[in-house]
């Protein structure tokens, strides 16, 4: 989660970063990016979904990898040491959001039931 943030600020902050906007619905102000493929590490593609409600940004993520992984969410997957594992299938896209997130200023908190 994020706060205080607005739909328009979300929208507008996705289009700066470089994401296009696959689905955008402003009664329900809810955004889902089209699958953009992973900078490195992997050959596979993620896709960012943002919920605005109340001024809280609700941000998760999917993961499409070849046959495999089709539509699994992505998450905070750690190395042994319990950091962010950032090169990991599921890590690196997390970490993609996490960067997002904080471009946009404001207070990020994590939510384990929010996939």
């Amino acid at each position: 989660m994020l706060r205080p943030v607005s739909f328009n600020q979300v929208a507008n902050a996705l289009l700066d970063a470089g994401y296009l906007i696959d689905k955008k619905d402003n009664d329900l102000q809810t955004l889902k990016t089209e699958a953009k493929q992973f900078p490195k590490y992997w050959d596979a593609k993620y896709v960012i979904n943002i919920r605005v409600k109340d001024s809280v940004a609700y941000i998760t993520g999917r993961i499409h990898a070849a046959t495999i992984f089709t539509d699994d969410p992505s998450y905070y997957q750690t190395n042994n040491k319990g950091a962010l594992f950032e090169k990991g299938l599921f890590g690196y896209p997390f970490s993609l959001m996490i960067d997002f997130a904080k471009s946009l200023g404001g207070t990020i908190e994590y939510k384990k039931d929010q996939l």
